[in-house]
């Protein structure tokens, strides 16, 4: 059976497509944890590009980086929980990511605010 015999026309057919696509795309989209900070390191230096951080958090986390020899790199936050998980780019040695987990772990949840929705 043809697309005409049906009575669809491709056009209709690339709609309806569309369509799904669309909606695969929104349910694909809502499943993504929300994140609860990201910092980005350049040059050695911290920013805080998503959510917000205690000043004394992100202190302690540069020279953490500082003294095992980060300089670019993203740290990520996603909420599990009551806890946060970190996530590293690749620049961070194992080293380093324990003793920012550790920290995380040890600090204060009011240094770790949840980023208001995108």
């Amino acid at each position: 059976m043809s697309c005409s015999e049906a009575g669809e026309t491709p056009a209709m057919q690339f709609v309806a497509l569309t369509v799904v696509l669309v909606i695969v795309a929104a349910g694909v989209w809502s499943l993504r944890p929300t994140v609860v900070f990201v910092i980005r390191f350049r040059q050695g230096t911290p920013r805080v590009v998503r959510g917000r951080l205690a000043e004394t958090a992100l202190r302690s986390i540069h020279e953490i980086c500082r003294q095992n020899g980060v300089t670019t790199g993203e740290i990520r936050g996603l909420p599990v929980g009551r806890r946060i998980r970190l996530t590293f780019s690749r620049e961070f040695p194992q080293g380093c990511q324990q003793q920012l987990r550790n920290m995380v772990l040890s600090g204060s949840m009011d240094d770790f605010r949840l980023s208001p929705p995108r």
